[in-house]
């Protein structure tokens, strides 16, 4: 077999996996670009994904569609934590002509580890797809349980664990603290954090010059640590 039939052979493999997961955009580059062995090495389970695709608009079924629904949630959770990470180390948010942004990142750390059957997204589709949506989901009080049990709980740890890591002077610090209190600490939230994560905190607002009153009645310790603790690490 020549290298040009290896590779079309190749390409047409990962253009029906992609297929599989309800991804047509391999498969739709493919045929623009004449991959001539891609029905004759298909599974019939394939071609009939590749009929439906061109009868309906979509290859998946609904059984299948509900598995990919999840999946993508996860995946979707995890590129969200990572932005905040990313947010607390100092890279800018999104933007249309930057290619180094907290959601390029996000999706950076993302396809070393892709979910099955859950493609990657681009910078671009991270932020206005899910990103976005889940900001307005947070601020309306609509949370999916997805939101609250996957997202929540990291959120503000990975903030301060990107924060802590970028090592920030007095303006950085402050600059950012600020804007995770002024987007996130609504009225009667509350974040669930380690001790460890506290220590980090006061002194994260002590390089910030910023009082720790605000913060402390939307924060309490794991493992129903009580109250004095958390008072003792951000006041004493």
């Amino acid at each position: 077999m020549s290298g040009d039939s290896e590779q079309k052979m190749m390409t047409s493999r990962m253009a029906v996996e992609e297929l599989r997961r309800g991804n047509t955009e391999p498969l739709a580059r493919h045929i623009e670009n004449g991959g001539a062995i891609l029905l004759g090495g298909m599974h019939p389970d394939d071609r009939a994904r590749l009929a439906r695709l061109v009868r309906t608009g979509d290859p998946l079924m609904r059984g299948e569609k509900r598995q990919n629904n999840y999946e993508c949630k996860i995946r979707d959770c995890f590129l969200i934590v990572r932005v905040f990470y990313w947010l607390g180390n100092g890279y800018p948010g999104f933007s249309n002509t930057a290619m180094d942004t907290a959601f390029h990142r996000a999706v950076e750390d993302y396809e070393s580890n892709v979910v099955p059957r859950a493609p990657s997204r681009t910078a671009e589709s991270l932020y206005r797809h899910a990103w976005k949506p889940y900001l307005r989901r947070y601020k309306s009080g609509e949370r999916t349980p997805e939101d609250e049990s996957m997202v929540h709980y990291q959120s503000l740890q990975e903030f301060l664990l990107g924060l802590k890591r970028s090592r920030p002077g007095q303006r950085e610090a402050e600059a950012r603290l600020s804007w995770f209190y002024r987007e996130f600490m609504l009225k009667g939230e509350q974040f669930t954090i380690h001790e460890i994560q506290a220590r980090s905190l006061r002194m994260l607002l002590d390089t910030a010059d910023l009082s720790p009153e605000p913060w402390r009645p939307h924060l309490r310790l794991y493992f129903g640590r009580g109250n004095s603790l958390i008072d003792e690490i951000l006041f004493g």
